[in-house]
């Protein structure tokens, strides 16, 4: 039966997944059995102090819409062959790991609406080209980016979170998001202005810059 997420079982989670151990097999028993609604499609491995995915892990998943694997220590996302495993998912949160990179793959799960990569240490985002058709909301808020993909064709995003980041200006590609409604830049503290070309946001109802002079 599905168990919200406990201390007490971090710790053997992690123990399993230690080199010198390595009960992967244990450990995915653990996440299937205790940590994952059947009847809702919802995997929550939130804080169970995960340093790495395994292939295995994910082969269970792949009816889920929902896959929280926040506030874990996972440094990334490899092998990609994770990903082909939740061509289902609708909601990813992966906030609060240590990733520095991550692959363009994820932007293109196919059902994805709603990604979340706040507070982890991404430096850039992928030069992706193609997009998940339905990604409507993309948190990127509490990391050290300093620009945004070039090309958004198709992107349809509504809200867009990019505050606490080290941008020095207002990305030219976001401007060209035609759906977006809201967008946080707060406490980006080098942007001292807006570009003309933000008129472009027709739908655009709220914008934050918090902490901007």
């Amino acid at each position: 039966s599905f168990v919200s997420n406990d201390k007490v079982f971090a710790y053997p989670i992690s123990i399993g997944c230690n080199h010198m151990v390595k009960n992967f097999k244990g450990v995915e028993y653990m996440l299937l059995s205790l940590f994952c609604d059947k009847k809702n499609l919802k995997a929550d491995w939130r804080g169970l102090l995960l340093r790495f995915l395994h292939e295995d892990w994910f082969k269970g998943l792949t009816s889920y819409k929902d896959v929280i694997l926040s506030h874990n220590k996972i440094k990334s996302i490899s092998p990609t062959n994770i990903l082909n495993c939740l061509g289902a998912v609708e909601k990813l949160n992966l906030s609060s790991n240590k990733l520095q990179d991550v692959p363009s793959e994820l932007f293109k799960l196919p059902k994805l609406r709603i990604l979340n990569l706040s507070s982890n240490q991404l430096r850039h985002l992928p030069n992706v080209k193609e997009w998940s058709l339905f990604l409507t909301t993309l948190s990127l808020e509490k990391n050290l980016l300093e620009s945004f993909p070039l090309h958004v064709e198709g992107l349809k995003l509504k809200h867009l979170y990019l505050a606490d980041n080290r941008l020095k200006s207002v990305p030219k590609s976001i401007c060209n998001l035609k759906c977006l409604e809201t967008l946080d830049i707060s406490r980006n503290v080098d942007i001292h202005s807006l570009p003309v070309s933000m008129g472009k946001l027709s739908k655009l109802t709220q914008l934050d810059l918090d902490g901007l002079e």
